[in-house]
């Protein structure tokens, strides 16, 4: 059972959902208890999705409740756990703020507002930029052109959000993009003006044209204010090769092995997980491990994900080491350290793997001391498989030719048989298969081949002495 919202950070008068997940083998869940939410919240409606999926005979159904939300008071609120049959959600935390600071006389059908957090960031640090399309009639065709700025790099940040709010006491539908910016130059920078378009409904339209989208709609374009924020640069006492502005790093490993002994000259895999908070993957810096007179490494290709968590990107870059114990008695794995700047302490700290030391068990076989060059053992086996093969080759040879000599010998013997008998039977498609015959057997033995020798010899043989049982020499 687990629970999430839709938007943790809100105003008075905007709604929210909270979204509920159970998946098990139960043949029907029980409706959530919702009772606990209306002390701070009030409940504008819910629906319920459910899904079943059957393996191996095997049920399997889930289920998902959406519960339509809206603050009744301003500051932290506490959403309590709910509880479904004998399950319990987690307790979930949102802000709301007591105003909203919409520029609006309240009586437009559609308007558009923006906002960006925070407005003095470090270089290459997050911003989150909000676009918010408030209306109050039906919008058809929308798009929206996304601020841009040719010193930050701007990317959409999940899906689109639709909420309900009430401004002046009008009520308003409202349609909410956001994006994360990395400002990529210190100083003052401007974002260009985010665009709406599209078609909203038409009330002064002629009712006879109802039936006519397009008659019945006009176009609009709302432009977004323009937006400036002043970067801050990377502090004069840090080292800017890999400036990591975060509001949280970490470093993880896992081992392909639980115990800290290892077979002398066996390999053991190391993962390492680089993760950084409101930071892009492209931005985490490689994860080096060099050699010691301890062992030999090797590594791979990094894998880079970029996640979406409460609102702000997550980078994590991952990658994989081998290491090959060369010494005899103990391997040590140095320390590893990731230094990032704390944009909210305004600190440098350090991300560590403390060092790791595995005991290398000998082995009995003294050849399995790894050394960074290949093995030259494959060019020795090479070299004593190849003289039988010579030595085949050679008796097949001779035994060909001596076969093709005793063959010529019986074939002038028996022509002159034949001569003196003067039969007169043709024998003119004998003779021109034996011929054939023949000539690919002389061909092979010129060839120096063995096999293609046998094969022409058995052919012959075959042909000469009408029997398809002779399959070999012994025959």
């Amino acid at each position: 059972l687990s629970a999430s919202v839709s938007r943790n950070s809100l105003a008075l008068g905007e709604t929210f959902n909270l979204i509920i997940n159970a998946n098990g083998n139960e043949t029907n869940f029980s409706s959530p208890d919702v009772s606990p939410l209306l002390n701070n919240f009030t409940v504008l409606g819910s629906a319920r999705n459910q899904t079943l999926n059957i393996v191996n005979n095997q049920i399997t159904r889930k289920d998902q409740w959406i519960i339509t939300l809206i603050p009744k008071y301003a500051g932290k609120l506490t959403i309590p756990s709910i509880q479904i049959g004998k399950d319990k959600t987690k307790p979930l935390f949102i802000r709301v703020a007591t105003t909203q600071n919409v520029k609006t006389n309240g009586k437009q059908h559609v308007f558009i507002d923006s906002v960006i957090n925070p407005k003095s960031p470090y270089i290459n640090s997050e911003m989150i930029y909000q676009l918010r399309v408030y209306y109050d009639v039906a919008i058809n065709a929308a798009a929206i052109i996304p601020p841009l700025s040719k010193n930050a790099v701007v990317k959409q940040l999940g899906q689109d959000q639709t909420y309900q709010t009430k401004i002046k006491g009008k009520e308003y539908q409202v349609f909410q993009r956001t994006f994360a910016v990395f400002p990529e130059k210190s100083g003052d920078i401007k974002l260009s003006a985010a665009v709406f378009r599209g078609q909203v409904a038409d009330k002064s339209a002629n009712p006879a044209y109802a039936g006519f989208h397009t008659l019945n709609s006009k176009p609009i374009q709302l432009i977004a204010p323009a937006v400036s924020v002043n970067v801050k640069p990377v502090p004069k006492n840090i080292d800017d090769k890999w400036w990591l502005p975060s509001t949280n790093v970490t470093l993880t490993e896992k081992w392909s092995i639980q115990q800290n002994q290892v077979a002398e000259g066996s390999p053991i895999t190391r993962t390492v997980t680089l993760t950084a908070a409101r930071l892009m993957a492209s931005q985490l810096p490689p994860l080096n491990t060099n050699d010691t007179e301890d062992y030999n490494s090797y590594g791979g290709q990094p894998i880079f994900e970029n996640n979406l968590i409460k609102g702000h990107l997550v980078a994590k870059r991952i990658e994989k080491f081998v290491y090959i114990p060369t010494k005899k008695s103990t391997m040590t794995i140095p320390a590893m350290k990731v230094k990032w700047w704390n944009v909210k302490t305004h600190q440098l700290e350090t991300a560590i793997i403390p060092e790791k030391t595995f005991n290398i068990i000998p082995t009995t076989n003294n050849n399995t001391i790894v050394e960074k060059t290949a093995p030259p053992a494959i060019a020795k086996v090479t070299k004593n498989i190849t003289a039988p093969k010579k030595v085949a080759t050679n008796d097949w040879i001779y035994i060909a030719i001596a076969l093709l000599l005793l063959w010529v010998l019986t074939l002038i013997t028996w022509w002159f048989s034949r001569r003196r008998k003067k039969t007169t039977v043709p024998q003119t498609n004998v003779i021109a298969t034996e011929k054939n015959n023949h000539v690919s057997l002389k061909q092979a033995c010129l060839n120096s081949n063995a096999n293609e020798t046998k094969a022409a010899l058995m052919i012959w043989a075959q042909e000469k002495f009408k029997s398809n049982t002779i399959q070999n020499l012994s025959d």
